[in-house]
């Protein structure tokens, strides 16, 4: 990978922007890039390595070399010349380049003396090939000296195939600790031919500088949707590293690691000034972190209509030092905003505002948990003041600030739980679909304004702090779900309390005794059974408001000796009896019988008809 930089203020699609822009092109992938106090237009699609307005890490410790001599008292020089002098190496410019002759037969060494006066601590170096790959360097030691003649290994490297085409080979950071007079690139081998050659050879060092500070990206198209990924943190050097101001369609930020701004007064990192939709994708933002003394930094902050959907966890600062403020990692007056990861506050010994989430406009939606922050109290979550706000997963209490206070209408798709603070502070009304729990010293959801409260699960207190506490006199609280309380303390401290009619509600209590006592509604009251299985006119059930229907026969109309429910059947069947019921009954049965023949009747009618 190389460091590019821009020269010039225009679009990233220009090579004009970039340094050697007509030798290597646009920054790709596998730069790192920086602004160099430019304004640079995102006006395409691209992957690079990081976007950068800080001072680089490491910068050329060399000048700029227009002689082996030049400037004095610096010096450049080389085991064999014959392509191409030494200075060429050190003259930053990538279109020459230095080489041997054939007789090198693969073997040079490329040398440059800071002079007796002027040693430096070289960290790492760069290799810029030349178009010619079979000739660029393949096997070699970086060595350091004093003297010329000792020298000290810093890096030995075996490439496989060599540097190619125009490319460039960065090391990587060395141990170097050693202010060194002589530097060389100790060759060994090429790719494949005799002669060696390469364009530049940059050495770095991390006390000068030579890419400045400030500058930005700008998204600024409103007829395209440009997007970038960077696959390290982002890097500020000064405020609005990335500013974002189109006004139509959308723009894309996928970000590698934590993001977290620069520790100076006022800055953002992130800025979405424009009216298009803004989509930011990163593992962790973060507020401002460490001991500098600063205030009022954000990681991203939003200005627009356009709505902005930052997938990743939002992390308040934890900036120490006193007179700090507003250190957040997301701030908006203006616009909706999703987020698609957990919320936290921050955490200061002083100042405060280290907030995840501070928002005045606009609609929030957050699918993820909401914690609240620690060792202040003004350092939330989620500071809200826009239209309406949805969380979908938990709310959770911090240590010393709560996880959500709102001054707008609050909708929760899961639990809210306080414990040192409370889950919610609101002036709002809140719908929570999940259950209401104190686990600590302050009430799951907190009020003192005439709001409307509607729970769908069970609200719960701890043994120091209501789940509800909503104090105005006229405040509604309405449940569907059930109510525990603890040692006494109420799970809803509010003068008004309405259950839901369509739900089955109990009251649980902890005696004195240590038992606890539930207490249901009449129409709810458990394990009664139902109508059918009561006998027909028995009344039961709380204040006796069921009726039963299961008929019964009476103890006369069951066989003697039969069982029915709790008796016997007194029913007495005899010959008389069954003889007077067939002769009297309308039956047609028992008619068919009283009409049958006996022999005594035939004898009758017989002797009748001889007569």
């Amino acid at each position: 990978m190389a460091v590019r930089w821009a020269v010039a203020s225009g679009n990233f699609s220009s090579t004009s922007t970039w340094n050697d822009g007509a030798i290597l092109g646009i920054p790709t992938g596998s730069d790192d890039v920086f602004t160099n106090g430019f304004t640079v237009n995102m006006d395409v699609s691209t992957v690079v390595t990081s976007l950068n307005n800080i001072f680089s890490l490491s910068a050329v410790a060399t000048p700029q070399m227009t002689s082996n001599s030049t400037p004095s008292p610096y010096a450049a020089s080389a085991t064999n010349e014959v392509g191409g002098a030494a200075w060429l190496a050190f003259n930053r410019v990538i279109s020459d380049f230095w080489g041997t002759s054939s007789a090198a037969s693969g073997v040079a060494t490329l040398t440059f003396d800071f002079s007796a006066a002027d040693a430096r601590i070289i960290k790492a170096y760069s290799i810029y090939g030349t178009s010619d790959g079979n000739r660029n360097p393949r096997v070699w030691t970086f060595d350091g000296s004093n003297d010329g003649s000792t020298w000290t290994t810093l890096d030995s490297v075996t490439l496989g195939t060599g540097i190619g085409s125009n490319a460039v080979y960065n090391s990587s950071i060395l141990s170097n600790t050693t202010a060194y007079r002589y530097y060389r690139l100790n060759i060994t081998a090429t790719n494949s031919m005799v002669w060696v050659q390469l364009a530049e050879l940059a050495l770095w060092e991390a006390s000068k500088i030579a890419i400045s500070a400030g500058g930005s990206f700008n998204f600024n198209s409103g007829s395209i949707s440009g997007s970038v990924t960077s696959a390290t943190p982002l890097s500020a050097g000064a405020t609005n590293l990335i500013t974002v101001t189109a006004t139509t369609g959308s723009v894309s930020l996928s970000l590698g690691g934590a993001v977290t701004p620069r520790a100076s007064n006022g800055d953002v990192l992130i800025l979405h000034s424009g009216n298009c939709n803004f989509n930011i994708t990163g593992s962790n933002f973060n507020g401002l972190g460490g001991s500098t003394v600063a205030s009022t930094t954000k990681c991203i902050s939003k200005t627009s209509s356009g709505t902005i959907t930052i997938i990743g966890n939002l992390n308040g600062g934890t900036q120490q030092n006193g007179g700090i403020a507003s250190n957040e990692a997301f701030t908006s007056n203006n616009g909706n905003t999703i987020v698609i990861g957990n919320v936290i506050g921050g955490s200061n010994a002083s100042g405060g505002g280290n907030r995840g989430i501070s928002q005045t406009a606009g609609i929030l939606t957050i699918t993820g948990n909401i914690t609240g922050g620690q060792i202040r109290s003004d350092i939330q979550g989620v500071l809200f003041s826009g239209t309406s706000m949805r969380v979908n997963g938990n709310v959770i209490g911090g240590t010393t600030s709560v996880a959500i206070d709102s001054t707008a209408p609050i909708f929760i798709v899961g639990d809210v739980s306080g414990s040192a603070a409370a889950g919610i502070s609101t002036t709002a009304p809140v719908i929570v679909s999940g259950s209401v729990v104190a686990q600590g010293a302050a009430a799951a959801i907190s009020s003192t304004s005439a709001i409307f409260i509607n729970v769908s699960g069970s609200v719960i207190a701890s043994a120091t702090a209501n789940g509800i506490s909503s104090t105005n006199a006229s405040a509604v609280v309405n449940l569907a779900g059930n109510i525990v309380n603890v040692n006494g303390k109420q799970a809803i401290y509010c003068q008004n309390l309405f259950l839901d009619n369509t739900a089955t509600t109990q009251a649980r209590f902890f005696t004195f005794g240590g038992q606890d006592r539930t207490l249901y509604s009449v129409d709810t009251f458990p394990n009664l059974p139902s109508a059918s299985n009561v006998r027909f006119g028995t009344t039961y059930g709380p204040g006796s408001g069921n009726t039963g229907t299961l008929r019964m026969a009476s103890p006369q109309d069951v066989r003697s000796g039969v069982l029915i429910d709790n008796t016997t059947g007194s029913a007495i069947l005899s010959m008389e009896s069954l003889s007077n019921e067939i002769q009297t009954s309308t039956d047609p049965f028992a008619q068919r019988l009283r009409n049958i023949s006996t022999v005594d009747i035939v004898g009758y009618l017989l002797t009748a008809f001889k007569k």
